[in-house]
């Protein structure tokens, strides 16, 4: 039988020979007798390099049952015999956790009790290999695994160590740290619909998720959570007014990590009111009164007055009634009238001209 590979004294040995320990990667290899499920890609990944070039990347987090696919450069033993690549055992955690079926070496065809896989790498020193993930299923009951010890948010390392395995190989001892995570819900990117205006409701459309995914709503205004603005549907408010509003909807799904999808943005422009032409009633005779009048305006509106002769502003007369006075004499008199309300754009209209004041 082989001879297992030992961390400690493989760590001692290179210590001696001036070969620390690779830097941050990820979990790697296989032993070919295991099934293997659905491979862990998380997005980020990361790359430990040994002081002889040979290096090592994989992903930083593993998603719990899945396996994870690593690759190496640089894995060759040219004082070894016959050359070619390293011949890599793979601990988990330092443990003697093994499959069901050893792995064995390929140089000498023997099965490792000690380790969870054997890799060799090709001539050119890489190589691309996929670990399980270690459960009930696939473990060797005698080797100590513990389910519980396996779960979302604990971290592990996975080693590997080369020098053993293959007579004058390469010494190598690489700690490869990582964190198990939940499965991601499969879901899509809202869309916002509805009239992005003041005073009109908008809709969030989640589109599809995993089956049985509970979703919730969160509304945001420039990035910022709404707070209270928790449903599928939002009124656009005065505060939106000018802002860019999106919605966040969460699914959450036991056995999955909880997964949250934002829309683009929208802009909420500000409401149109309703508006009239005002127009003017009484005598253009200096020393009447003439009165101006609004219509109907969207209800709520405020209305202000200035009142304008040949076209100029007359000074001081902002009421909804002008008494002509002298100076006035012959020009024509007109009235704008200008509309404020909150979450409503600004509008000022003006009546058409008088006679002349006689």
């Amino acid at each position: 039988m082989t001879s297992a590979l030992e961390p400690r004294g493989a760590e001692h040995r290179n210590s001696r020979r001036g070969l620390p320990a690779a830097g941050r990667a990820a979990a790697i290899v296989i032993a070919a007798a295991l099934s293997l499920g659905s491979l862990s890609l998380p997005a980020r990944a990361g790359t430990g390099t040994a002081v002889d070039g040979a290096t090592a990347t994989g992903p930083d987090a593993v998603v719990v049952g899945k396996s994870i696919r690593v690759s190496g450069t640089g894995w060759i033993a040219p004082d070894a015999a016959g050359g070619g690549g390293s011949v890599i055992g793979v601990k988990l955690d330092d443990s003697v956790l093994t499959p069901k079926t050893p792995p064995v070496n390929p140089v000498d065809s023997q099965p490792n009790t000690r380790v969870w896989a054997v890799v060799q790498a090709k001539a050119d020193g890489s190589w691309q290999v996929d670990l399980p993930f270690p459960t009930t299923a696939n473990t060797a009951p005698a080797s100590g695994f513990v389910a519980e010890n396996w779960v979302a948010g604990t971290t592990h390392n996975v080693r590997l160590l080369t020098g053993s395995l293959k007579p004058n190989d390469t010494i190598r001892s690489v700690s490869l740290p990582f964190t198990v995570t939940l499965p991601s819900l499969t879901g899509s990117t809202p869309k916002i619909s509805g009239t992005a205006t003041f005073g009109k409701t908008l809709t969030a459309k989640p589109g599809t998720w995993t089956k049985k995914t509970k979703l919730s709503y969160q509304w945001n205004r420039d990035g910022l959570a709404i707070s209270g603005a928790t449903k599928s549907t939002y009124k656009a408010a005065v505060a939106d007014v000018g802002t860019k509003l999106t919605v966040t909807v969460t699914g959450k799904l036991s056995g999955y990590a909880d997964t949250g999808k934002t829309s683009k943005t929208v802009t909420i422009k500000a409401a149109k009111l309703t508006t009239k032409t005002p127009k003017i009633s009484g005598t253009a005779k200096v020393g009447k009164t003439l009165t101006a009048k609004p219509g109907s305006w969207t209800k709520g509106t405020t209305l202000t007055y200035q009142w304008l002769a040949g076209g100029v502003v007359i000074d001081g007369q902002t009421g909804k009634t002008l008494k002509l006075a002298a100076e006035q004499k012959g020009t024509t008199i007109k009235v704008k009238v200008t509309g404020s309300k909150a979450g409503y754009a600004t509008v000022a209209k003006t009546s058409k001209a008088t006679k002349k004041v006689k």
